[in-house]
């Protein structure tokens, strides 16, 4: 908490600092730093050895201790104590003074407070967004925990140095969980000495019951403040009346308008009222004509509409959540629509052509081209036949055009950087045509066909995994159930046509990935085999000599057995998965020996030699422990990707498998001790990862490739003793990866990311003595792998999942038992043994049934030692160095 170094009373005089250098608690008294109405707020030290640190100290003011203010200061006492987020600052202790007034000492926070911050650092209308948006993210981490700040204002607002916002005073905060406030905690007085008004919203003003949508109203006004630089509002006095007359009735004027005018422009507490501000960005930028044209271009139209839902007078009206606030400001900055405006086709036109210029240019050339084509061809239709075949005609172009977007301008783009969005567009507007023609068509076979393979285009968009995909687990299973279900019943009418066959086992496959991403494998690994059926047969009907089969049809029946290979590995049968693994490479090698410049060719053999590769020795996956032979089929994987980039260079896909492969290579290296070279191939693929998913924001893979890589580079990190740079890496990727599973909560792979992600951190957190946080992300980890486990009993790797964060937890109990801190060593000790105990029982039950190898047999071994060692030391025969 910060605040200017004296404060000015209503009456005007500096208030004294009356208590400077009195004992509170552990803590000196330098010197008074703020006051309000309920306290004062003083700079403070520990006064103890136990470790130096400044701190801001509030005290209830001697005066205003009656019975209700004394339960308000302790609630917000106990609201900052149930509060942990980067941007809110955070309560250190508390307690009562020596003369019997309660206090609490928060962190002490060195800045400005965010229109200082904006003004003095110049920052654009680009960066206030962005920082603003880290502020909504306080708010709605409150609002999560059922906490209404409900006096959000720049003085409540803080920036730090370098740069981060800390949201402050929670005095007449609302609980909305009374289990917070305790029993006696009396409701809060509405009116208007519980608020500023120049932030208050409509109801608070009225007395009414305020919500979350209090909140978003007052952030509503402060982001007006930071784009324009005034308040949406100017009130001339304090009169009751005077306030609610002009926040309940007087409209703000547009942020666009108003920065063009001067503050004299405006009438004084009208109806569209501005307060002028002293040294602010309009007053800046009106120093040139062009620069005041400039940002008025900047606020109209998604701003000015943002803004003006976020003040609506009915609370209704406005975001239903900060969340949808501020995610509104993250769509207006990627260039994608937003729902403060209609959303009309014209809008999102302007918005998809602001996004993708040069790919649009080139499939308007193309759209022109057909139209032409269907232009003339209708007309001479009109000429030379009756309204029935015109009608037909017509029927026949709208399933052409519908298809020319589906499957030949969509593939066209699918490897381009960023092409997430217009493959989006694509594959949703050609099928809503499709859709209709197979309904108004009844049941052709012809057109159910065609919409199965739109069903595919569209999951693939949706939430392929392990592709450029949106994150939308849930729908893309449905898509492609969908697209299962047409072909099964055309099937009986098509066992000999190889093309439609080929269809169908190609749904089959995204079925089966989509399955496993939910947590489904052995209906994953059931649809799988269905595929490799189907692919099999293709192969034998078309031709008795396999140098005959197409290499499209090759490359099918190979990732197939690749498909295959991943769900029998991820059900612990590791020999059958090495065997389809090397099915898939041989049929790889040879076509690729016959077309060794095939896209397609190139592609499929470097991920046919990184799946071998991660079979064979990495320790991330069911492994055989063959480290040597993994490195060198990593090293072939890359070696075909630079040649395919070399020739590709634009290929996002090529890109990102190289990066994965880089990635891969990096854990190998890591497991043969070659640390320094792991880090740096790891960075390497961080860089790819990043920009891939700057080029690409709403590609859901890209963004788990980023939090991936942060988390093995944390891992690298550590292992060289930087222990505590890890701990900030492991956050990042750690709150990716919770970010995406919030947004795919159908998705138990991502839930997987989180778990690893919180075993991870919290083994830094541990070597570091940070003993609570470790425990806890340590029982998250159990908890979540326990629960995804339970789902799904047949997964091996969440069965190892299990063992591992037992195992986990198990170590950072003995690490507190023999290092500390610790007030229970022996406590500590048996814990360990428990989950030792249980991460071991779990790993020998899969040893048993011969579902583990290689590094996870390693695991094994070295947790029955450590348990017998931990038995010793609990029994007192042995000592920690033993």
């Amino acid at each position: 908490m910060s605040v200017p170094d004296t404060d000015i009373t209503k009456s005007g005089h500096i208030v004294p600092d009356v208590r400077t250098n009195q004992q509170v608690g552990p803590y000196r008294l330098i010197r008074e730093i703020g006051r309000g109405g309920m306290g004062a707020v003083y700079l403070a030290m520990r006064s103890d050895d136990v470790f130096q640190k400044r701190v801001a100290i509030k005290i209830l003011k001697r005066g205003t201790d009656t019975e209700s203010i004394v339960q308000r200061f302790r609630n917000e006492r106990q609201i900052l104590a149930s509060l942990e987020h980067p941007n809110i600052a955070s309560l250190l202790d508390g307690g009562t003074t020596a003369d019997g007034l309660p206090y609490f000492a928060m962190e002490f926070v060195e800045g400005q407070n965010i229109l200082d911050y904006c003004e003095l650092g110049q920052l654009d209308t680009t960066a206030r967004i962005e920082l603003f948006r880290k502020v909504c993210g306080a708010v709605q981490y409150a609002h999560q925990n059922l906490i209404i700040h409900r006096d959000i204002k720049p003085a409540n607002v803080l920036v730090a140095s370098d740069g981060t916002p800390k949201l402050l005073d929670f005095g007449i905060a609302k609980l909305l969980n009374p289990e917070l406030g305790g029993d006696a905690f009396a409701p809060t007085i509405a009116g208007p000495q519980l608020m500023t008004p120049e932030y208050a919203s409509p109801e608070q003003v009225r007395g009414e019951p305020v919500t979350t949508a209090t909140d978003i109203y007052s952030l509503g006004v402060l982001l007006y403040e930071l784009l324009t630089g005034r308040r949406p509002y100017q009130l001339t006095s304090r009169v009751p009346s005077e306030i609610a007359r002009v926040v309940c009735n007087s409209v703000p004027v547009r942020p666009s308008t108003v920065v063009t005018q001067s503050p004299g422009d405006v009438p004084s507490g009208g109806g569209t009222g501005v307060a002028p501000m002293s040294d602010n960005i309009a007053t800046r930028e009106r120093s040139k004509a062009s620069e005041i044209e400039r940002l008025r271009r900047r606020l109209a139209g998604d701003l000015d509409n943002i803004v003006l839902k976020a003040l609506s007078k009915e609370a209704p009206r406005r975001y239903a959540s900060v969340d949808q606030f501020s995610e509104d400001l993250r769509r207006h900055l990627a260039g994608l629509p937003v729902s403060a405006r209609k959303d009309t086709l014209g809008y999102r036109a302007g918005k998809f052509l602001q996004r993708n210029r040069a790919a649009v240019a080139a499939g308007v050339l193309v759209l022109l081209a057909l139209i032409a084509g269907i232009i003339g061809t209708t007309w001479q239709a009109m000429v030379a036949r009756r309204e029935r075949t015109r009608a037909e005609q017509r029927f026949d172009d709208v399933r052409r055009l519908a298809n020319t977007s589906l499957f030949e301008l969509h593939d066209a783009i699918r490897d381009l950087p960023g092409s997430t969005p217009a493959r989006q567009l694509l594959v949703s507007n050609g099928l809503q045509y499709l859709d209709k023609l197979a309904r108004d068509a009844g049941d052709r076979p012809d057109l159910q066909r065609e919409l199965a393979g739109a069903y595919v285009k569209v999951g693939d968009v949706q939430g392929r995994p392990f592709n450029p995909n949106l994150g939308d687990t849930a729908g893309s299973l449905a898509s492609y159930k969908k697209a299962a279900a047409i072909y099964e019943a055309l099937s009986s009418a098509h066992t000999r046509d190889a093309a439609f066959q080929r269809e169908m086992a190609t749904a089959y496959l995204r079925l089966s990935e989509v399955l496993s991403a939910t947590g489904a494998t052995n209906e994953a690994l059931t649809y799988a085999r269905k595929a490799l059926d189907v692919q099999q047969r293709v192969a034998s009907d078309t031709s008795g000599a396999d140098t005959a089969i197409s290499p499209a049809i090759r490359r099918e029946l190979a990732a197939s057995y690749s498909r295959v290979g991943d769900l029998l590995s991820a059900t612990g049968d590791t020999a059958g998965a090495l065997e389809q693994r090397r099915r898939s490479l041989a049929i790889m090698e040879t076509l690729a020996a016959t077309a060794p410049d095939d896209i397609d060719n190139l592609r499929q053999l470097a991920i046919a030699h990184q799946k071998l590769g991660n079979q064979l020795g990495n320790p991330n996956y069911p492994n055989v422990g063959d480290s040597q032979g993994a490195l060198k089929e990593l090293e072939r994987s890359t070696e075909v990707l630079k040649r395919a980039l070399a020739a590709h260079p634009s290929n996002a896909m090529f890109q990102r498998n190289l990066a994965i492969a880089g990635s891969n290579t990096a854990d190998i290296l890591l497991a043969l001790g070659r640390r320094d070279d792991a880090l740096v191939r790891q960075r390497e693929s961080f860089a790819a990862f990043s920009t891939l998913a700057t080029a690409d924001p709403t590609n859901a893979a890209a963004r788990n490739d980023v939090a991936i890589s942060l988390s093995k580079i944390a891992e690298m990190l550590d292992a060289g003793g930087k222990t505590a740079e890890a701990i900030g890496e492991y956050e990042r990727a750690l709150a990716i990866h919770q970010s995406l599973s919030a947004a795919d909560p159908a998705s138990d792979s991502m839930k997987l990311e989180v778990a690893s992600d919180a075993n991870r951190l919290a083994t830094s957190q541990t070597k570091l003595g940070n003993r609570a946080a470790a425990v806890e992300n340590h029982t998250r980890a159990v908890t979540m792998s326990e629960e995804l486990r339970a789902r799904n009993p047949g997964n091996v790797e969440l069965r190892v999942a299990v063992a591992l964060a037992l195992m986990g937890r198990g170590d950072a109990y003995i690490h507190f038992a023999e290092k500390g801190p610790t007030q229970d060593r022996a406590g500590d000790l048996r814990t360990a043994v428990r989950d030792y105990e249980q991460g071991v029982a779990v790993l020998e039950k899969l040893q048993q049934e011969g579902a583990i190898e290689g590094t996870d047999v390693t695991s094994l071994e070295n947790g029955r030692k450590e348990l017998q060692r931990v038995r010793g030391l609990l029994e007192g025969r042995g000592s920690s160095s033993d």
